[in-house]
């Protein structure tokens, strides 16, 4: 019943409005990063709650998030067309077609996907910026390479200097792919679990020259930092805490740069 509300007055705001020009609502950081990066903000209407970058992204009206979509604001800012993430489950794309909202998908999990989401949607707002794009993701052709086994760790639970268990990003992620084009060996080789993890003894198992810990910075980046120091492997951790560390968006570059820089640094 909801539902059918929304679509008549969808129908009725329609009717009254007749602007041609796009407007967009994103419902991902990763995508709002790239809806600014091709300098389409002017058409964005709608944001989520987790998109903070730029900071001019916070001042777009919020429809909630990419699981829990507010239909209700969304139908009110009269979208021409919704960037969804391509997330499993749910009814998002049901209900946007029952309200007959346009909609495409833009994958973002992999390195690749953020070029060819970028590419997406420069054609289909028409921008022109494919060049951007293209230079864009050449600016890191001579970055230097890395000659090392890594773990890269996104979580954990360090207990009286004991490692316990850590979640890691394994090959199918960007993590993995940045860590595989700068010439690094990810030292968790298994296939079909993008994210596991992995208790002390599977660690244990692994060989690595380096932890890498990433993450985004917050109040807790010292206290993680310092935990890492109480462990036997508080010489071979390296850190990354950085915003742009945890979207995988146009910055994605500014990744790729600092993964050289902190795993070619000298201790």
């Amino acid at each position: 019943m909801k539902i059918l509300f929304l679509i008549t007055f969808l129908y009725i705001s329609q009717s009254a409005y007749s602007n041609p020009k796009n407007r967009i609502v994103s419902t991902l950081p990763s995508i709002t990063e790239m809806i600014y990066f091709l300098g389409a903000q002017d058409q964005l209407v709608g944001v989520t709650a987790y998109c903070k970058y730029p900071l001019a992204a916070k001042e777009k009206p919020s429809i909630g998030s990419a699981f829990s979509l507010n239909y209700e604001k969304l139908v009110k800012l009269r979208p021409s067309l919704v960037l969804l993430a391509p997330i499993k489950g749910g009814r998002v794309i049901e209900n946007l077609s029952r309200l007959k909202i346009d909609h495409t998908l833009i994958p973002y999990e992999r390195f690749h996907d953020v070029k060819e989401s970028l590419i997406k949607i420069n054609n289909v707002l028409k921008l022109g910026k494919q060049k951007l794009i293209d230079n864009h993701f050449t600016s890191v052709k001579n970055v230097k390479r890395v000659d090392a086994r890594v773990l890269i760790v996104i979580s954990e639970k360090i207990d009286n200097g004991l490692v316990k268990s850590v979640r890691i990003a394994g090959n199918e992620t960007f993590y993995g792919d940045i860590l595989k084009k700068i010439g690094g060996i990810n030292a968790y080789d298994k296939v079909g679990v993008s994210y596991p993890k992995l208790d002390l003894e599977r660690i244990m198992k692994l060989k690595f020259d380096y932890i890498l810990r990433v993450g985004e910075v917050s109040l807790k980046s010292k206290d993680i930092k310092e935990l890492w120091k109480s462990t036997q492997y508080s010489q071979k951790t390296r850190f990354i805490f950085e915003d742009y560390a945890v979207v995988p968006g146009p910055r994605i570059i500014d990744l790729y740069r600092k993964m050289s820089d902190v795993l070619n640094a000298k201790n």
